[in-house]
């Protein structure tokens, strides 16, 4: 859980700025809300690198594809969750 910064805030910091500071789940939740990974980044009000994605959903090509992959047949009114769950069973071990 990244520690991350931005200006201003409640607490007095360098160059006679102040800033906030708060806990994150990941950099990507901290970049979105405005905050930084380190104070002198927030202090000198660099804007935030984008950062991708990792626990960002499949969309919905991807999941298709991987439904093509294992031999799911796609029907456009099946919901992403649904869809989910058949590739899920197809790729368990048959016993």
């Amino acid at each position: 859980m990244p520690l991350m910064y931005r200006c201003p805030g409640p607490h007095a910091g360098p160059e006679g700025k102040t800033y906030d500071f708060k806990g994150f789940e990941s950099e990507a939740a901290g970049s979105a809300a405005g905050f930084f990974l380190t104070l002198p980044d927030a202090v000198a009000g660099k804007k935030p690198a984008p950062v991708p994605a990792e626990d960002a959903p499949p969309t919905r090509a991807e999941i298709e594809e991987q439904a093509k992959k294992v031999g799911v047949k796609v029907d456009g009114r099946m919901s992403d969750r649904t869809l989910l769950k058949l590739i899920d069973d197809a790729m368990k071990p048959k016993e």
